[in-house]
């Protein structure tokens, strides 16, 4: 049948299927070149940075001579020059801003940092009586739309001196990723290093989880070393009944949360820790213990509790806030794991801080050995230990230890997560509150 142009019905369904074919693919085909457009304008965003960015250090340092490189606090790192001036390099991860000296930009939409390093390596020269050395500024910066491609900055500035190297200090921050992370040591020659464990998981400011410790040490490493660094978590905290909590990444135990109405129990906080050669928890030289975590009512009026500290040679215990009846998890020390009673399935282990079952209870804090986790009432659990590998304490490392003798730490030493120390800001507070950290900072040959 035709219509009264002389179309059959089927010549219109075609003819319309044809039409609305050909309008999606001129759709498909103006997203895709706005796509197109606007990847152009941010990659020619990018290009001005690096070259407006490289610009701005390239002028100093040609200008000026450098005299040392040392830290200026958390991702910020100091050039000194000989005439007394410096610059400042400021990289803002969270924020994807870059500062050098007076010069600061916000890099666009969809772009990222990656870990920035600061280098010096010594170079030959033709003169015997000269070291020579080289400047090496590493600025990685990718964006989601442009995948694996660089548009870092990459400064190498060559400067000499009559005698030796100048003074360097070189910082290397390591916050939590949810994974662990390598650092290939760049030079041979004495580091200090730091690890902050994580906090447990909350319930409320009165029940709160136990703060992370602090653990430091120093170490002579061979260029070409493998570091394994390991930065915890906090503890989940979970206020639906029956539910467990998740794992801490760094060993944090699972909390558990009763059929009580209104309980609420949190997971125990990873510990950092830092690993030399091997990725196993029997290459740890270096250990800060995690927090347990906190359980309570929701009113805190019956029954609360604060998690265990972290960190020191023996993890703290789960404390009572309110109410009776709790049994709160123990900490973990140098040669044993928390317990719980006489309930086993509550003990932390090596590495691992326990996890609660059955009945309302947080969970024990990751560390050297973990914190066990709490039972009944609103039970918090324990801390996780610490742990600094030397010749006073290396019989601890148990059975399949990877390390030796060469790997001893000096000037070394674990805190407690109740001691007041340097926090991964510079400043000084009780505990470390949050997610774990961890630092490597090179002191000289």
């Amino acid at each position: 049948m035709k219509n009264k142009k002389g179309m059959t019905v089927v010549e219109l369904i075609v003819s319309f299927s044809l039409v609305l074919v050909i309008a999606v693919f001129l759709f498909q085909l103006v997203l895709n070149l706005k796509k197109l457009y606007d990847n152009s304008i941010v990659k020619t965003e990018l290009l001005n940075k690096q070259s407006i960015i490289s610009n701005e250090i390239n002028k100093k340092f040609r200008s000026k001579t450098i005299s040392s490189t040392t830290s200026c606090g958390t991702n910020c790192y100091q050039f000194n020059y000989t005439d007394n001036s410096n610059d400042k390099l400021v990289v803002d991860y969270d924020n994807n801003t870059i500062e050098f000296g007076t010069y600061k930009t916000e890099l666009p939409k969809d772009s990222y940092l990656k870990n920035v390093t600061v280098d010096v390596v010594k170079t030959a020269t033709l003169q015997s009586y000269v070291d020579g050395s080289i400047l090496i500024v590493d600025i990685p910066i990718y964006n989601d739309n442009f995948k694996d491609q660089n548009f870092g900055i990459r400064v190498l500035s060559q400067f000499a001196f009559d005698n030796a190297l100048p003074e360097v200090t070189l910082v290397y921050n390591f916050d939590y990723t949810g994974s662990y992370q390598t650092f290939i040591v760049p030079e041979t020659g004495r580091y200090k290093l730091e690890v902050w464990g994580a906090q447990g998981g909350n319930h409320s400011a009165n029940a709160h989880g136990g703060y992370g410790g602090y653990s430091y040490g120093t170490i002579n490493l061979s260029k070409g070393t493998t570091i394994y660094i390991y930065v915890g978590s906090q503890g989940q905290s979970v206020n639906v009944v029956s539910t467990y909590s998740s794992y801490a990444f760094g060993g944090g135990g699972r909390s558990y949360t009763g059929s009580q109405s209104g309980v609420a129990c949190a997971g125990g906080g990873g510990a950092s820790d830092i690993r030399i050669s091997q990725n196993s928890l029997y290459s740890r030289v270096l250990v800060a213990g995690g927090g347990g975590g906190a359980c309570a009512w929701s009113s805190e009026s019956s029954y609360s509790t604060i998690g265990g500290a972290g960190g020191g040679t023996s993890g703290g215990p789960a404390t009572t806030y309110k109410g009776s009846g709790q049994s709160n998890g123990t900490g973990g020390s140098i040669s044993s794991p928390g317990t719980t009673g006489t309930i086993t399935a509550l003990s932390g282990s090596f590495g691992q801080g326990g996890s609660a079952s059955s009945s309302s209870g947080g969970g024990g804090g990751g560390g050297w050995y973990g914190g066990s986790a709490g039972r009944t009432n609103g039970a918090g659990g324990g801390g996780g230990s610490g742990y600094v590998y030397n010749s006073s304490t290396y019989t601890y490392c148990p059975t399949g230890c990877t390390l030796n003798s060469s790997y001893y730490l000096t000037d070394a030493h674990t805190y407690l997560g109740t001691s007041s120390f340097i926090q991964p800001n510079g400043t000084t507070a009780v505990g470390k509150t949050g997610n774990g950290y961890a630092r490597i900072t090179y002191l000289g040959s």
